[in-house]
């Protein structure tokens, strides 16, 4: 019987050797010195693919490099390479240091910053060296075949067909988040109604271009951090970083009050996901939270109210917080694709005249109320087999 599961699957079943005749001193010695292991990895993936905009129902592809870091005590014991058979097939790594605990696997490893590389790290470094490898916002291309896939799982005691053995079951995602926005559209209810606009930029703001494979480790350079303030020139010159924004003359037009991309497409960006407990940047020498801001620009302004001047602008809505099932979002997850409506999952995001700012970054009089639904990018059947 198939078990339903959410992400590509990696099953690592390790299989403890001699222990029946340790002596007390190998209980106590050094990792070194503990009974040795041997470790089947086996990385279990779909093998159809259907072409959408949305990364929703996508299921990511190795490509690449596939790492395997054995992990215990705060040390890497032990590494491995899967090339594409291997990653298929199986592959069952001997002789791994008893003490071994956990199992992290980042596979499409070649697109993964090179200082420190993964092939630098090695055995009895500390996992520390491995936390402070960083992905790359950039090297996120494509949500099937240009992506980092990344998991972690500890080896437990196996049962059933598995009784005497150490498992471990790591769930491979996405190691990135993905946020997607599917339309802008004036609201009917708005107390300030917009007869007419056009939606001329998206930014994400409150981001970093690298991360590190722990999630906590934020790189230090500005130019790799996107904290713009309100005064950066930036939003209006044309320059704000390509893979955080899109700008247009106006965005695709339904009738000067609803925007939105071609056909079912969606304005998608790739969001390194901070955890909360690290915070995001700082805008203006404030303490950001986690979670990105999205901006977007607007221009030329009609108000459906004779008492409203009309103007061109830009003008900007910042969104600083999301709700998900009515809780405010504190960070996101890897793996997850953030859509976001305007309280209901497929609803447009709603603006009027009072959620325009003549500044990114700063409040307006009133804020968007914006809801996510997070969906994971590929939920397929697999089989493990062990």
């Amino acid at each position: 019987m198939k078990t339903n599961f959410k992400h590509a699957i990696i099953a690592a079943t390790a299989l403890l050797l001699g222990f029946s005749s340790c002596s007390n001193d190998d209980a106590n010695a050094p990792a070194d010195d503990l009974p040795t292991q041997s470790v089947s990895v086996r990385i279990l993936v779909p093998s159809t693919y259907a072409p959408e905009a949305t990364a929703v129902g996508v299921t990511p592809t190795i490509t690449g490099n596939t790492n395997v870091f054995f992990v215990g005590g705060g040390v890497i014991l032990e590494v491995g390479t899967l090339n594409a058979a291997e990653a298929a097939a199986g592959k069952t790594f001997t002789d791994v240091p008893g003490a071994v605990s956990d199992v992290i696997i980042v596979a499409n490893g070649g697109t993964v910053a090179t200082s420190p590389a993964l092939s630098t790290i090695v055995r009895n470094d500390p996992l520390s060296k491995l936390n402070e490898t960083l992905f790359l916002q950039a090297s996120q291309t494509n949500a099937q075949t240009a992506v980092n896939l990344f998991g972690r799982a500890p080896l437990t005691d196996g049962a059933g067909v598995n009784a005497g053995k150490k498992v471990a079951a790591v769930t491979l995602v996405p190691a990135i988040s993905r946020i997607e926005i599917g339309e802008i559209k004036a609201d009917a209810g708005a107390a300030v109604k917009l007869k007419s606009f056009k939606l001329t930029g998206i930014y994400i703001n409150n981001t970093y271009t690298q991360l590190g494979i722990d999630y906590v480790t934020k790189p230090t350079l500005a130019t790799e951090i996107l904290n713009y303030d309100k005064a950066n020139a930036k939003w209006i010159d044309g320059n704000y970083p390509a893979r955080f924004k899109d700008e247009w003359a106006n965005a695709s037009v339904t009738d000067a009050t609803s925007f939105k991309p071609a056909g079912t497409d969606k304005w998608s960006y790739f969001v390194l996901p901070v955890k909360a407990s690290a915070n995001g940047t700082e805008i203006s020498s404030v303490q950001q939270g986690a979670v990105p801001h999205i901006v977007f620009k607007i221009e030329d302004i009609d108000y459906d109210d004779a008492a409203y001047q009309d103007v061109a602008g830009p003008y900007f809505i910042t969104i600083k917080n999301l709700k998900v099932g009515g809780a405010d979002l504190t960070e996101l997850a890897p793996g997850k694709v953030y859509s976001l409506n305007g309280g209901v999952a497929g609803d447009p995001i709603l603006i009027g005249g009072g959620n325009l700012s003549p500044d990114p970054e700063t409040n307006a009089t009133e804020e968007v109320v914006v809801s996510a639904t997070v969906t994971p990018w590929e939920g397929f059947d697999v089989d493990p087999v062990f």
